[in-house]
């Protein structure tokens, strides 16, 4: 909150304040409690917004006081800040501004307000800023809204006789630095990095306007002529409808990672699939697992999320709202007593309760953002590295003995964090131990050999109990071959007419797709080869 009152600070103070330390409080009385020590500046033009800091947090919201004798009214900007307005009519010279509920009594000296030029010379840069501002709103309600406020000020402005457009120029004048703070226009509207870093930008660029637009509801509750607060109303209604943008962007630019799975369907990440599915692993040997995160918008529910892009986003919209609130509570106020046309309250975006989830392939940046673990301790988990799209990883079981029969069932636990999101979940996973003799090779298997670039020869092959191959070539008729074949650990070993095995590694998560592939040498002959094995 230091770090934000500081901003708040920085954007409120117009540049003809000129800080001189900490003034004490004039009051000695030992029994005033708490005791304030108030810091301010020592100088104020007529018609100025000046800030006050405070030493203790301030109980209310508004604190009644007078200036030089005449009725003033403070109002509290942050914990320890209130704000007030120093009337035109204020005698020039010094004066002591009284807080009685604070037991405060203060000094500072007042000088003249004096235009610079002509009216119209002054207010230009006002108009045109509101003018740039209104080109660069392109969401169609705000756009609307913006349009007809504007207009309607405009139309005001030229109503006004030239003694009010003197004033009203002298104000903007004497505050001109505040009122370029909050129509933001000095900040720049492009964002040279990308992706998440640039939405995390984005948000606290959100964050610094809201503080800004929050200023204008505390400028407005002032007291002070219509002129006046005509000039606070169109500024802080053009920094709301600012902030608002940026809000209602960044509802849709603001990517969370709901959860990451490792199949899909279609382009839909559904609870069902995520709940089904698992992946299978070979005892101690690395494999590729292709993995999906579940991309969606943010939602109402992501106030709870702890990831800190998220924690600005809802910090920002909470005072979005509130000061958004606040505003419109004012804006009937000068519709009774400034505009000659009834200006409508600022529009409210509320943050959807549920968005669509989609499905996207781990990138790199995902796979930096994901830390792995396994439920089961006696499963050691190593080897990790993202290649070709994919996580390698690899599954070893410490004590296999330990295992009831061939596999190890367990879950790979997984936890993402980015700027935007801050998500845990687990796959279910099995470990095949595939000991010695423990695969079951009984059954119907379907063979395909292709040497070079010539057609493939395709085999449809049964095993019995006995363990006698029996072969039906079903394409490209050959000399068949006497085909001997083992298992283990993962590997088939299979061997035609006596020669050296090829072994064909497991291709998938059931064990039912056998490949490899190669280069061999016959007779000085060389040949490439690829060999795959599926079991029907």
């Amino acid at each position: 909150m230091k770090k934000l009152h500081l901003i708040y600070a920085a954007f409120i103070l117009g540049s003809a304040i000129f800080w001189s330390g900490c003034s004490k409080n004039d009051n000695d009385n030992p029994d005033s409690d708490p005791k304030q020590e108030i810091t301010m500046p020592k100088e104020a033009f007529q018609l100025q917004i000046v800030e006050a800091q405070f030493s203790q947090p301030l109980l209310q919201e508004e604190y009644d006081a007078d200036l030089g004798g005449v009725p003033l009214k403070l109002v509290r900007a942050e914990d320890n800040t209130l704000v007030f307005y120093v009337p035109g009519t204020t005698a020039l010279g010094t004066t002591t501004l009284h807080i009685p509920n604070l037991d405060v009594n203060t000094k500072f000296e007042v000088k003249e307000s004096l235009l610079n030029g002509s009216e119209d010379v002054v207010l230009k840069p006002l108009f045109e800023d509101l003018s740039l501002i209104k080109s660069a709103i392109t969401d169609e309600e705000y756009s609307a809204y913006l349009a007809n406020t504007l207009t309607a000020f405009e139309e005001y402005y030229k109503s006004l006789s030239n003694d009010d457009k003197n004033q009203m120029a002298l104000f903007y004048q004497v505050n001109e630095s505040w009122f370029n703070e909050i129509l933001n226009v000095n900040q720049p509207q492009g964002f040279t990095t990308l992706g998440v870093a640039s939405t995390l930008v984005k948000t606290k660029k959100l964050l610094a306007s809201v503080i800004i637009f929050a200023g204008s509801g505390y400028i407005l509750a002032l007291p002070g002529t219509g002129i006046e607060k005509s000039l606070v109303t169109v500024a802080g209604v053009t920094a709301g409808v600012l902030a608002w943008k940026y809000a209602t962007e960044l509802v849709n630019e603001i990517n969370i990672v709901d959860r990451v799975v490792n199949q899909i369907q279609g382009n839909q990440i559904t609870k069902t699939t995520f709940e089904t599915q698992g992946i299978s692993f070979t005892h101690n040997k690395a494999q590729n697992v292709h993995l999906y995160t579940g991309n969606r918008s943010v939602t109402a529910s992501d106030q709870s999320n702890t990831a800190e892009g998220t924690g600005i986003f809802f910090d920002a919209y909470g005072r979005l709202t509130k000061a958004t609130e606040k505003i419109n509570n004012l804006i009937q106020f000068v519709n009774d007593h400034v505009f000659f046309a009834n200006i409508s309250k600022i529009p409210v975006h509320e943050i959807p309760d549920s968005a669509e989830i989609q499905s996207t392939a781990l990138t790199t940046e995902d796979y930096k953002n994901l830390q792995f673990t396994v439920s089961d301790a006696n499963v050691q988990l190593s080897d990790l590295a993202f290649e070709n799209g994919a996580i390698r990883m690899k599954m070893t079981v410490k004590n296999p003995d330990t295992a009831t029969g061939n596999s190890l069932k367990t879950t790979l636990n997984y936890t993402y964090q980015n700027e935007f999101s801050n998500t845990t979940g687990n796959m279910p996973i099995e470990i095949k131990l595939n000991k010695e003799g423990t695969f079951d090779l009984v059954g119907n298997w379907k063979l395909t050999i292709r040497i070079n670039n010539n057609p493939p020869k395709i085999y449809n092959m049964e095993m019995d109990e006995s363990g006698i191959w029996v072969i039906d070539q079903v394409q490209n008729p050959s000399a068949d071959y006497q085909i001997e074949m083992r298992y283990n650990e993962g590997v088939i070993y299979l061997s035609f007419d006596g020669g050296e095995p090829y072994e064909l590694e497991v291709n998938d998560v059931n064990d039912t797709v056998f490949e490899t592939q190669g280069e061999d040498n016959d007779r000085g002959q060389i040949f490439y080869y690829y060999v795959k094995l599926e079991r029907l």
